[in-house]
């Protein structure tokens, strides 16, 4: 038998199914009131406020901690970012930058590009070398969730262009959130390892956005250069977008080469390859020198690319 004390509300009744007493009830009332209050007063900028609180504090114990350097036990070190760096600094100093290697024993296996770019953080002790690319990728992950939110408005937008009220119906909530928790276990995992991912991503979404909603040639242009920007990075990307080049090459075709669907093609396959050519010569040439450049690719071709 319960105590006589102790008050079970169940749909405003207590639990020996008596009326309610009125001083419970004003008490909850007002505990709901003042929930709902703080609710309200809490409005984005403050749900964005802590996020970042919780970021740094990620950034500044975990991932700072696994550019640690222990030569006692090179299995401390776990990021991947130090790969970059090192074979950065290699560029520069003579040696070769697919021998060199960070602490954990892992090398360098992209294009010379983006080991040059952030070469200039060789100089910084390794576990800052972690936290500042955390940064960086912070503010590139913020710039796909920009682009993920400019995309859903190109597709809601041509969806209701279509009479079909089968077209027009919105998609199920449950079918972003699946996708939101796919994408979120890798993406942590990029943040926490230093890895390129959310880079790559952030440029196939900005070269898809570009791609797709500009009318003009440049336009176009201009995503097919931030995916040739990806490529550079990683190989990866050259499935999808050579995909996108297919579709497009299939729309121009359809058009009878005449039009929006001519130009969008024209545009992005020209700022695809010309992309290509200044982010694998040009712009390395200009750092290191057209010779060690053409070395350095000979070597990535033979050694990743081959084998």
């Amino acid at each position: 038998m319960r105590p006589a004390f102790v008050l079970y509300v169940n749909g405003g009744r207590t639990d020996a199914g008596s009326t309610p007493r009125r001083g419970a009830s004003k008490c909850m009332i007002a505990s709901q009131r003042l929930h709902d209050r703080l609710i309200r007063r809490l409005s984005p900028r403050w749900y964005w406020l802590f996020l970042a609180l919780a970021l740094a504090v990620w950034g500044l114990t975990d991932v700072r901690n696994r550019g640690r350097v222990d030569p006692d036990d090179p299995l401390a070190h776990k990021t991947d970012f130090t790969v970059f760096t090192e074979a950065g600094a290699a560029f520069f100093d003579g040696r070769n930058p697919y021998d060199v290697s960070n602490p954990r024993g892992w090398r360098y296996l992209y294009p010379p590009l983006f080991a040059i770019l952030v070469s200039p953080l060789a100089a910084l002790d390794p576990q800052w070398q972690a936290v500042v690319w955390f940064l960086i990728s912070l503010a590139f992950a913020y710039g796909c969730y920009r682009e993920s939110m400019r995309i859903w408005r190109l597709v809601v937008a041509a969806r209701a262009r279509k009479p079909s009220a089968d077209v027009q119906r919105a998609p199920p909530i449950w079918l972003g959130a699946i996708a939101a928790a796919t994408l979120a276990l890798p993406a942590l995992n990029c943040l926490q390892r230093g890895q390129v991912g959310i880079l790559v991503v952030y440029l196939m979404q900005l070269g898809y956005r570009l791609t797709t909603e500009n009318r003009s040639w440049w336009g176009a242009f201009a995503g097919g250069a931030a995916l040739a920007g990806a490529i550079t990075i990683k190989l990866t990307p050259a499935l999808p977008a050579l995909f996108l080049l297919g579709m497009l090459l299939l729309a121009a075709h359809s058009s009878r080469w005449n039009g929006e669907p001519t130009r969008r093609f024209a545009g992005t396959l020209a700022g695809t390859g010309l992309g290509l050519l200044w982010f694998i010569f040009v712009l390395p040439d200009l750092a290191i020198g057209d010779a060690a450049n053409l070395k350095h690719l000979h070597t990535w071709i033979d050694r990743v690319v081959v084998h």
